[in-house]
């Protein structure tokens, strides 16, 4: 994973930007197939914007919903509590749509967003709120967070893009939630443990 990767996985997740250290948290992530799709439809759609875009690899495209913290090395007792609270998920399955297509930040190098539209933002918004109050619970102390925008990050760009609609992105139902570690200078999650959501 790339510098800018690592700091704007830690920027979505509400955690302070280490660059020498892995991120572990819990995500959604679509199926393989669909997150080429995803990927490709993506390119299709902005390939003519003004900017060059360094595009992600599919395999590491998902929808960040609450992280766990950072270390050098994982702590067993953190991985033994986060794994608990995913086992103690009683969600229920959300369909993912999207709806248009954002740049995130104010620096010069911005991630190049897919935002999920307004029907499923409030059913992941109360995922991710769920995970992180229970991930408090359990003593890991999650990082307070603001404003959630679910949204996948398919690139980064040098300079802003204003909302633009999208159409034909494809979606999936995310029917699990899954905890990862982002290792640091490498673009690829090593799972940790996954947990199935309740038929919607």
């Amino acid at each position: 994973m790339a510098l800018a990767d690592t700091r704007q996985l830690s920027l979505d997740l509400g955690l302070p930007p280490q660059a020498s250290r892995d991120t572990v948290f819990f995500t959604a992530l679509p199926p393989p197939e669909v997150a080429e799709a995803i990927a490709a439809r993506a390119r299709l759609l902005l390939s003519q914007q003004r900017f060059r875009i360094d595009w992600r690899p599919a395999r590491v495209l998902h929808v960040s919903l609450a992280g766990v913290g950072l270390w050098d090395g994982l702590p067993p007792d953190a991985l033994h509590l986060a794994r608990r609270v995913g086992a103690e998920m009683d969600a229920a399955a959300i369909p993912v749509r999207f709806a248009q297509a954002l740049s995130f930040g104010k620096a010069r190098r911005r991630a190049l967003v897919l935002v999920c539209d307004q029907t499923c933002t409030p059913l992941l918004a109360a995922l991710a709120r769920t995970l992180r109050q229970r991930l408090a619970a359990a003593g890991l102390r999650p990082a307070a967070r603001g404003s959630f925008t679910p949204h996948v990050t398919v690139g980064y760009v040098d300079g802003g893009l204003d909302p633009v609609p999208v159409e034909h992105v494809p979606g999936w139902v995310v029917r699990d939630v899954v905890l990862v570690r982002s290792r640091h200078g490498e673009a690829r999650h090593e799972e940790l443990g996954h947990w199935a959501l309740a038929d919607p």
